[in-house]
């Protein structure tokens, strides 16, 4: 839900965040800077995602941009009606219904989306799969038990998770496991970010930025008239930043961490992504990740989902794929007592600054 119409002045220097909104206070309206109006409007998508949208309206086209707004986030929500494993209703979900023994019709959208998700289930040798709604299912049950998996339903999970047998023919799918699922949780909201970004550029917009929970897509400079400033969340204190990456030009911008969804059964804390190789958690010393790419176009879902991937691999794996695949990386590790480490692509000395101690 949109908010009341600040000066900039009062929104800490146009810093957008990437998963977390500390920084831009929850408020939104129009404005005007001393580099040109801006458009800004803040909402929750997907069940409860803070979600933001700004961009800097060209000379003249006031009343056009306002419907441009309502058309990205028409488009966000229309975005879910494709990808949520939740919804009965949605391509994902009728898919995950049907008992698959025959190839299955999808959409160009959802075709071209399970593509990317292969070449970063293969870039990450598996690391990534969009296959795992099985394993979160099963502990999701766990989670309203109270009480560990069962190991046996959990192995017969795990033998339903691999991307590998899933086999994608131009707009048709086929599965070697009928009772294998899609959970597309750890692309879509990138997917998301690149429809509303590649809407915006369509309409000459040059100065813009773009945030579904920790998935951000910018171009241009900020009200300001400088680089947009990101904030990277400090994995343990909630809205509050770590540190600060500023990168000029158009880039995307992908966060993912324990902190965003832990699984908590019997007083233990499980990491909300799963390692599909293992049917398990992902281990809890690698506290954050964040992947920066400023290849192109369309790099939101890409960024996404190597942050979830790069999660699983841990730091010097993970580290060694985020270079062979051109983006930047950075992790946040634990470390002796309470403290935490940083690991990282060399090309993150030059965007990211850190903020205070690392407690």
């Amino acid at each position: 839900m949109g908010g009341k119409g600040v000066p900039w002045k009062a929104i800490a220097r146009g810093i957008g965040v990437a998963a977390m909104a500390a920084f831009m206070g929850g408020l939104g309206g129009a404005c005007r800077s001393g580099t040109g109006d801006f458009l800004r409007e803040t909402r929750e998508v997907y069940a409860g995602i803070p979600a933001e949208i700004t961009f800097a309206v060209p000379e003249g086209r006031g009343e056009e941009a306002r419907r441009w707004m309502a058309a990205c986030w028409e488009e966000v929500e229309r975005v879910g009606r494709v990808v949520n494993a939740f919804s009965a209703d949605s391509e994902v979900g009728r898919l995950n219904a049907a008992r698959k023994t025959d190839p299955w019709p999808l959409s160009g959208e959802l075709a071209g989306l399970l593509q990317r998700c292969r070449q970063v289930f293969e870039a990450t040798s598996g690391a990534f799969d969009p296959t795992v709604w099985p394993l979160k299912q099963v502990f999701r049950q766990a989670r309203t038990e109270g009480r560990l998996p069962d190991p046996q339903r959990l192995a017969e999970a795990r033998d339903r998770v691999g991307m590998g047998r899933v086999h994608l023919d131009g707009d048709r799918v086929r599965f070697e496991v009928p009772e294998a699922a899609l959970d597309l949780g750890g692309i879509a909201k990138g997917h998301a970010v690149d429809r509303v970004v590649e809407f915006l550029e369509g309409q000459g917009v040059t100065r813009y930025l773009v945030r579904i929970g920790g998935e951000i897509g910018a171009s241009g400079t900020s009200p300001q008239g400088r680089p947009w400033r990101i904030g990277v969340q400090h994995p343990r204190i909630p809205g509050q930043p770590i540190g600060v990456l500023e990168v000029p030009g158009r880039v995307f911008v992908s966060t993912s961490g324990p902190y965003e969804q832990p699984v908590v059964i019997g007083g233990q804390v499980f990491h909300h992504v799963f390692d599909p190789r293992t049917g398990e958690p992902a281990p809890l010393d690698v506290l954050g990740v964040t992947v920066v790419s400023r290849a192109g176009p369309r790099e939101g879902a890409r960024v996404d989902a190597l942050a979830t991937g790069l999660a699983v691999l841990g730091p010097t794996e993970g580290l060694a794929v985020a270079s062979r695949e051109g983006v930047d990386a950075l992790f946040l590790v634990a470390g002796p007592g309470d403290s935490i480490t940083t690991r990282a692509t060399p090309g993150m000395e030059v965007i990211y600054r850190p903020l205070g101690d690392t407690r």
